[in-house]
């Protein structure tokens, strides 16, 4: 049977186990107003990109990593890449060059796991100016009308980790905005953080977290959808969103936050570009 499609007021919950659930509110600018919640990485400023760019060159990252892929890449066709990568942690898109498992991580994959998962923060660390670089995404300008507009009343901007100079980056661009750090679920288990808010991730297996911690029910969630690590190889979504919405009700947009140089008709006409991503093992081209 054909899914219905039913629209919802807020004060009329309709249940049908035969429709997908869709709320309408003319309340907001967004469809839960009382707060927005933003992943910084990926939606405000690209910051691994701007460390990208510098990494390929990088003599300590190429003795560990097999970067020969992107090394001689020019900024548009790095930024292509970026784009389309398999992994929102862009260490993991890379392989170790010979015999570093063994030598640095003495062949254990729980080291090198925990040594990929901290890399991140650590390189954040060390090298602040890769916040600091004006990378800003598309979002970015949108969030901030909404803070002046006051479309939202409260805004909360969320990274994996603690980072100093992150943190007085968002004071400077968003000086009302409370900044949320640490693992997601125990975010999300604050209780001083509406229900009644709109979610904004880069990364869609972020959703799972939602469902988790019991926050996913009437709520809405915005994704920065262009990502390549937002699907596989199919070039279907990594998280069963219809399986999901069969047991919530939610509303899911998609946006495009991606700033390119590189149109449709060009990547038709360039086959070095859809190397670059095939030959990366990313994501297949269609």
């Amino acid at each position: 049977m054909a899914k219905k499609y039913a629209l919802l007021d807020e004060d009329d919950i309709y249940q049908n186990p035969d429709a997908v659930n869709i709320v309408k509110t003319n309340d907001g600018a967004f469809i839960n107003s009382k707060a927005i919640f933003v992943e910084y990485n990926d939606v405000i400023k690209c910051p691994f990109f701007v460390m990208l760019n510098q990494m390929k060159a990088d003599s300590n990252f190429n003795t560990l990593f097999d970067l020969d892929g992107i090394k001689n890449m020019n900024i548009v066709e790095l930024n292509y890449w970026y784009n389309n990568r398999k992994h929102q942690n862009i260490f993991r898109c890379f392989e170790l060059r010979d015999k570093v498992f063994d030598n640095y991580f003495n062949g254990s994959i729980a080291e090198y796991d925990e040594f990929i998962e901290d890399l991140p923060e650590n390189e954040l660390k060390t090298f602040p100016d890769f916040i600091s670089y004006p990378s800003y995404l598309n979002f970015a300008e949108i969030l901030k009308t909404a803070i002046e507009t006051k479309a939202v009343s409260t805004v909360y901007i969320y990274n994996e980790f603690y980072n100093e100079v992150l943190e007085q980056d968002i004071k400077e661009s968003y000086p009302s905005a409370k900044f949320v750090y640490g693992n997601l679920k125990e975010v999300l288990n604050n209780k001083d953080i509406s229900k009644d808010t709109t979610y904004v991730f880069s990364d869609i297996e972020k959703i799972k977290c939602l469902e988790e911690t019991k926050r996913l029910t009437n709520v809405s969630v915005l994704l920065a959808e262009k990502f390549g690590y937002n699907y596989n190889r199919d070039n279907k979504y990594k998280v069963d969103v219809n399986e999901i919405y069969s047991d919530y009700l939610f509303r899911m947009d998609g946006f495009d936050n991606i700033t390119t140089e590189v149109s449709d008709e060009e990547l038709e006409e360039n086959e070095g570009l859809q190397n670059i991503v095939t030959s990366t093992g990313v994501i297949e081209m269609v």
